[in-house]
């Protein structure tokens, strides 16, 4: 008898939380969720993309400031020059470096904004769809993520002294 009685329990258990697991989501929320991580995004993008202009910016000013020095210092052009070419390729090696972490830090921010609004988005759905979705949406977040890094990696010179 308490085995009846506690297999009607444990079923009854099961059915509510089945019941619970597939009811239709909150629309409302799933589209302020969706909202949130859409304006989220976009703040992390434009932040990221402004510090890669800054990063730019200061980049050309170095450049600009190094041909201005190098101008001044041309009474002694032989030895000047060569350390001017080194220090050059050394500056072109750092920027190319800082410029592809500055590029993978926005690439990041937009698939991360994209990923945040997809998971939003998967919310709409219920049971395997939800899964499915989320699985999707992660997948595309991976691919991204590595695209990126490849880019770091194509981006990076071989040693300073290259040219």
């Amino acid at each position: 008898m308490n085995r009846q009685i506690a297999g009607t329990i444990i079923a009854l258990a099961a059915a509510a939380l089945l019941q619970a697991c597939n009811q239709a989501p909150d629309m409302a929320k799933v589209e302020s969720n969706v909202a949130k991580a859409r304006a989220e995004g976009q703040q992390q993008v434009i932040d990221a993309q402004a510090a890669l202009r800054r990063l730019n910016d200061r980049i050309n000013q170095h450049a600009l400031d190094t041909q201005v020095s190098t101008r001044a210092n041309d009474a002694n052009k032989e030895s000047v020059s060569a350390q001017v070419a080194r220090h050059a390729r050394k500056m072109r090696h750092e920027a190319t470096r800082e410029m592809a972490y500055a590029r993978y830090d926005v690439d990041n921010a937009k698939a991360t904004a994209s990923n945040n609004v997809a998971q939003a988005q998967c919310e709409a759905k219920i049971g395997a769809a939800e899964k499915s979705c989320r699985q999707n949406a992660d997948a595309l977040f991976n691919a991204a993520i590595a695209t990126a890094k490849m880019h770091i990696s194509a981006a990076q010179p071989r040693s300073p002294s290259d040219g």
